[in-house]
């Protein structure tokens, strides 16, 4: 069962880590939640013998992201996908109406600024 859950962890970090690879791709800056601005990121708060198991990016989680200056729908969709994001920050007239609904919508807890 144990082994069952660290799969599934693993997979989990892996599939959002490619995500946030193509955000990064295209411009966007991610931010984690382990990330101190006058300190730096921090190692993740998890016991050593773990993070040496199942790899750091299980504990790597994105809160932030300030969007590249052009952003599609199928960026929408990939932002959409990572669910514990806390805030979103988009350049003046980069996101339309539209999608800011639809990232309330899908992202209920995440504050997105839009520059306007």
């Amino acid at each position: 069962v144990v082994s069952v859950l660290l799969a599934y962890g693993v997979q989990t970090a892996r599939r959002r880590r490619a995500t946030v690879e193509g955000l990064e791709s295209k411009g966007c800056d991610i931010g984690y939640s382990n990330d101190w601005i006058l300190l730096g990121t921090l190692p993740p708060k998890a016991p050593r013998w773990l993070r040496a198991a199942v790899g750091d990016e299980c504990f790597y989680v994105p809160a932030h992201v300030l969007l590249g200056a052009s952003v599609t729908d199928g960026d929408i969709e990939t932002l959409c996908k990572l669910k514990s994001l806390q805030m979103i920050e988009a350049r003046s007239g980069t996101l339309t109406d539209a999608n800011v609904a639809r990232l309330q919508n899908e992202l209920p807890g995440c504050f997105i600024y839009t520059g306007d």
